[in-house]
């Protein structure tokens, strides 16, 4: 006969609740560096090409078009761009941003990146009540503050 959950054993619930979290933990951790290194070998992929030239007309026109056939944003290319040419390889950022091993999310890897600013043009447009800063490289917005 099966007993229910109540019956069990608290000592033997508290350790399968450990398991599962353990279990959890694990496969967070790794789901997250799996997409980090896709990140980084989409950016590699892109500056690798020889007719991909860094911060000209043609890179934003290239990064257009990515975004668009692959169904991801602009920004999100050009951060895959930046990521890649920012470390020689994958587990010289992860000893960089993730020493502790904790897990490297792409929120952590766009945090650690320099602003585009450092390396796009910029505008500003006035919209309604809004005042938006945004590169125009990589349509990353900087700033969005009311006028």
């Amino acid at each position: 006969m099966v007993k229910s959950l109540v019956e069990i054993n608290t000592e033997k619930l508290v350790e399968l609740v450990d398991e599962i979290i353990s279990i959890i933990s694990e496969r967070t951790f790794n789901a997250n560096m799996e997409r980090a290194e896709m990140v980084y070998e989409v950016g590699r992929a892109v500056i690798d090409k020889p007719y991909y030239k860094k911060n000209t007309p043609a890179a934003r026109k290239i990064i257009e078009k990515l975004a668009e056939l692959i169904g991801k944003s602009d920004r999100w290319i050009y951060l895959a761009v930046q990521f890649a040419g920012a470390y020689a390889s994958f587990e010289a950022a992860v000893q960089t941003l993730d020493p502790g091993r904790k897990g490297l999310t792409f929120r952590n890897i766009a945090s650690a990146l320099p602003e585009p600013k450092d390396l796009c043009e910029h505008t500003q447009t006035v919209k309604e009540e809004w005042i938006i800063k945004k590169c125009r490289s990589c349509g990353y917005i900087i700033n969005r503050e009311r006028r």
